[in-house]
């Protein structure tokens, strides 16, 4: 194929990689086609369930490199692709696939790319979902960070923060509790029961629950003046929601309910 174009894009956790390749595509009307690396784990189908749990899903020896490479080839040469869907809550892939067309034909130089890369800086004073400020009208601060899939991404929201009641929920792909680096300004975690953290050297108030539908209520019990309500997940957001955007806009909903019932 002419004129085709293969960009990656890396960074640390929170870096904004996501929401850059979106706004890339806004920029090129989806004449462009995006790829993510969490679609090219690779398949455990030979393992057991409980196998499976064990395997940490942010070591690079997960990822099918070798799938990957032969799709980019695949869809530079015009051809389209058979792309993986991989399921967390089962730690493999599904049988069923998402058929990426090659992108069309569009203008493409370093130009036209730094302006758009431009733009997207220049708008960077909210980003939905990561670490965003809630309105509430009395003086704690609500923060939805539901785009923090894994611990790195909390410890950074945590050390932006101070009087912390930390939010924890989702499949947290296996990553060593070990990575979640707690600072003294956490008094509190509420974490789903099925996210099996290791919390031993924490030694504030520990809150489980069973059911996403439990923390409005945790919440207002255990809310003071001054606190930061956290909503820092460390975990993939497929358990309860559609994605880490379905799960934010259920928090800021929240929020504005216990906003108007207090």
């Amino acid at each position: 194929m002419n004129n085709c174009y293969l960009i990656g894009f890396c960074g640390g956790s929170g870096a904004g990689k996501t929401t850059l390749v979106s706004k890339l595509l806004n920029h090129y009307d989806n004449n462009a086609v995006a790829i993510e690396l969490d679609s090219y784990y690779k398949d455990f189908q030979n393992l057991t369930f409980k196998e499976r749990e064990k395997i940490n899903f942010d070591h690079p020896n997960s990822f099918d490199i070798e799938l990957l490479k032969e799709h980019l080839i695949l869809l530079r040469s015009g051809e389209k692709i058979k792309k993986p869907i991989y399921n967390f809550r089962t730690h493999k892939r599904q049988a069923n696939t998402n058929v990426i067309n090659p992108n069309k034909s569009f203008a493409l130089n370093k130009e036209n790319i730094e302006e758009a890369c431009h733009n997207f800086l220049i708008g960077l004073e909210q980003i939905e979902h990561r670490y965003e400020r809630i309105n509430f009208k009395g003086n704690i601060k609500f923060i939805n960070d539901s785009k923090a899939t894994n611990f790195h991404a909390v410890t950074n929201a945590i050390n932006r923060s101070k009087n912390i009641i930390l939010i924890l929920h989702g499949l947290t792909k296996n990553i060593p509790s070990e990575e979640l680096k707690l600072t003294s300004d956490v008094k509190k975690i509420i974490v789903q029961s099925e996210m099996k953290l290791n919390l031993n050297q924490f030694y504030g108030k520990i809150i489980k629950y069973e059911s996403i539908n439990e923390i409005k209520n945790l919440i207002k019990s255990e809310m003071q003046e001054g606190d930061t309500v956290l909503f820092s997940c460390g975990g993939a957001s497929f358990n309860d929601f559609k994605n880490y955007k379905d799960r934010g806009n259920f928090f800021k909903k929240l929020v504005n309910e216990i906003d108007s019932e207090t």
